[in-house]
């Protein structure tokens, strides 16, 4: 019999008393485990042990297809969208053993970073490794991703005090338990946070309103306006919420201060624009930033704030009129006459401790007057996208050539990919179909390696995924575009139209992308009927409809056709659309329903229009 050390004793003795209970230790005589003393000088090696987990750590959403047993290679995991993404936090049977979750090593007591799920069956790998190489345990975690094929309405939202067109939800997002939605022609002249929602004496000052989730049921968390509101700042146009931040833009904002936390009542420069960056800390919003363009221009129209992303700690925000003659990341800010007039830009920033510092001025690859680049973004990690409607470009996929300018406004994306601190140009995108007018890049979303693009006015009635991209016999159809990135390299993925392609539809103003799963709000679109699967004949005026795909085995289908549940014309359900844990959000930025705040009366007409919902 091979000798064993005290210490590889001790080791074992552990291991049986955790998963075999100290009676039964007792019983095998093992109540008493000695002390931990190493081996004697040539004594032999430390005897193999076994890492086991003592729990997978699996976070809400997922459950245990069979009860856990550490001693087993396989695990079966199941669950359900919209979950997309796999976080663990496994815990060690022993003490000082090393975690490792699809190769990112653990630090103690924290979650991956998340495995990226698909439809279907995904594999997990997690490797323990004991202290001092002694030993290792491989699992392997298998993911079933059920689509679920039920959903029901979990709540119908409204601003505290609705006002005539305030627009409540003319954007929107989502992450976590949060709800962020902004309301652009508010007119309160309340300032900061939870102010008076009942003043109506500033016209289109704008506000934003946060929600929380908490169970099945939803409150209003803040109500937030800038802290120097002024008319027409439209404040609310754009938002975005990345955990405790989130920002809000203001395009028509007017002043003339540059860079971050500067002179908020000099209106010197008109519709400049600006951001505002909100902090959560002990359960309350407060105000954290207030951003600027570096190169505000007294007499220009930036439009600052017409789109913001965050993520993390990192900040994007657009300027599509802004007129800078530079190109690329970081080139000269200054403007020259027309030559740069709308061109458009982005600036990034990032969280330098309890500051904010300007990480990037981003421009397009080439000079392209009145493109309006930075007209839609979005910010996933490292790679930013950004749309510029009015592109020129008539090149096709990614191989176009930005200096050949022959469709007007068929419209382009530009991607970018941060290396430590820098920004450097990665793709020229443009539409398999390039089509004069066609605006693409009017919205975009990215996740992970995938992007979708929407060209709100492409012309093509083909109806689902894939279909016939050249046939131009309508007007502003809409159509969204998604590409794959595989190592480095964007190529398209499918072609999306709605289920019941229609002139004027606007298929494509509200998009969303998570993982495998996209969300299509067209808010024009002119089906009267109401709830889930109805009916998509023509027959109202501008009442909207949100299309839900999945990709599953590298294949787009549509899965849901989605209306409000309180359809009617002029409701624009589908204005803005956002993907969570918890399921799938739209709005709709018409709604005139009369009543406020969570699960009012949705049948009820409210004296005004344009109040605005959330679904």
């Amino acid at each position: 019999m091979k000798l064993q050390t005290r210490e590889s004793t001790f080791v074992r003795c552990l291991q049986l008393q955790t998963l075999l209970g100290a009676l039964a230790a007792a019983a095998l005589g093992l109540s008493s485990c000695g002390g931990g003393g190493g081996a004697a000088a040539g004594s032999p090696p430390a005897e193999v042990v076994d890492p086991l987990l003592a729990d997978l750590g699996l976070p809400p959403g997922f459950e245990l297809l069979v009860p856990f047993d550490p001693s087993a290679p396989e695990i079966a995991v199941r669950c359900r969208f919209p979950q997309d993404r796999l976080r663990l936090a496994p815990v060690a049977l022993l003490a000082g053993a090393q975690i490792v979750v699809d190769g990112e090593l653990l630090a103690p007591g924290r979650a991956s970073r998340g495995s990226q799920l698909r439809e279907g069956e995904t594999p997990v790998a997690v490797r323990v490794e004991a202290a001092g190489g002694l030993g290792v345990r491989e699992y392997r975690v298998l993911v079933q991703r059920e689509f679920a094929t039920e959903f029901a309405q979990n709540a119908f939202i409204k601003a505290s005090t609705p006002g005539q067109n305030d627009s409540f939800a003319a954007a929107l997002a989502v992450d976590g338990e949060r709800l962020v939605v902004g309301a652009p022609f508010e007119d309160s002249a309340a300032t900061g946070i939870d102010g008076d929602e009942t003043d109506n004496s500033l016209i289109s000052s704008g506000a934003a309103y946060v929600f929380v989730r908490n169970g099945a049921s939803w409150r209003q968390e803040a109500y937030l306006k800038a802290p120097a509101p002024g008319a027409d700042d439209q404040f609310g146009s754009s938002v975005d919420i990345s955990g405790d931040l989130l920002v809000v833009g203001a395009p028509g904002e007017d002043s003339a201060a540059t860079g971050v936390g500067g002179n908020q009542q000099n209106e010197a420069a008109p519709a400049s624009g600006a951001a505002y960056v909100y902090r959560r800390t002990a359960g309350t919003w407060r105000f954290d930033a207030y951003l600027k363009p570096s190169n505000t221009v007294v007499g220009a129209v930036g439009a600052f704030g017409t789109a913001v992303a965050i993520d993390g700690t990192t900040i994007a925000v657009g300027a599509p009129r802004e007129d800078g003659v530079g190109t690329g990341v970081n080139d000269a800010q200054t403007a020259n006459g027309t030559q740069g007039a709308d061109s458009g830009a982005v600036y990034v920033y990032v969280a330098a401790g309890a500051s904010w510092a300007q990480q990037a001025y981003v421009k397009g690859f080439v000079l392209g007057p009145t493109d309006q680049f930075g007209g839609a973004l979005d910010l996933d990690g490292d790679t930013l996208a950004v749309g510029a409607r009015s592109e020129d470009g008539r090149g096709t996929g990614t191989s176009g050539d930005p200096l050949d300018n022959g469709v007007q406004e068929s419209g382009a994306v530009f991607t970018y990919v941060r290396n430590g601190l820098v920004w450097n140009k990665d793709a020229y995108i443009k539409a398999s179909n390039t089509g004069l007018g066609d605006q693409f890049g009017s919205r975009v979303a990215l996740s992970g390696n995938l992007l979708a693009v929407a060209a709100r006015n492409e012309r093509s009635l083909a109806a689902g995924v894939d279909g016939n991209q050249f046939d131009d016999s309508g007007l502003r159809v809409g159509a969204v575009y998604v590409y794959a990135r595989e190592a480095g390299a964007w190529a398209q993925d499918a072609y999306i139209k709605a289920s019941n392609p229609s002139q004027d539809d606007g298929f494509g103003e509200g998009l969303a992308l998570r993982g495998e799963i996209l969300l299509v709000g067209a808010q024009a679109e002119d089906s009267p009927a109401a709830g889930l699967d109805a009916g998509q004949g023509d027959g109202g005026f501008n009442v909207g409809a949100a299309y839900l795909y999945t990709r599953a085995a590298g294949v787009w289908s549509q899965r849901r056709y989605m209306k409000a549940s309180n359809a009617r014309n002029s409701g624009f359900y589908g204005s803005a659309v956002g993907i969570a844990p918890f399921g799938i959000v739209v709005g709709g930025s018409g709604d005139n329903s009369g009543s406020s705040g969570v699960d009012g009366s949705q049948a009820s007409i409210g004296n005004f229009a344009g109040h605005g919902a959330v679904y």
